[in-house]
């Protein structure tokens, strides 16, 4: 699956975050380690780290993997 895509409008702030980090596609939102999504969340922008987490999980979920 490529590109983001629109996603719902309480998760503005944190497509722009992932946009401005570079992260343009669901596959490398979901390989990003806790670690990094903390670091997007914890940056300047208003990128929520639960909400981060929580977009991962999603993806995760629906590719049947869930979380290890």
């Amino acid at each position: 699956m490529s590109g983001l895509g629109p996603l719902p409008p309480h998760f503005a702030r944190e497509a722009a975050r992932l946009r401005q980090a570079g992260i343009d596609s669901w596959s490398a939102l979901a390989s990003l380690p806790d670690q990094k999504l903390r670091e997007l969340g914890a940056a300047a922008g208003g990128a929520s780290e639960a909400r981060l987490l929580r977009l991962r999980a999603e993806i995760l979920e629906a590719r049947g993997q869930g979380m290890r």
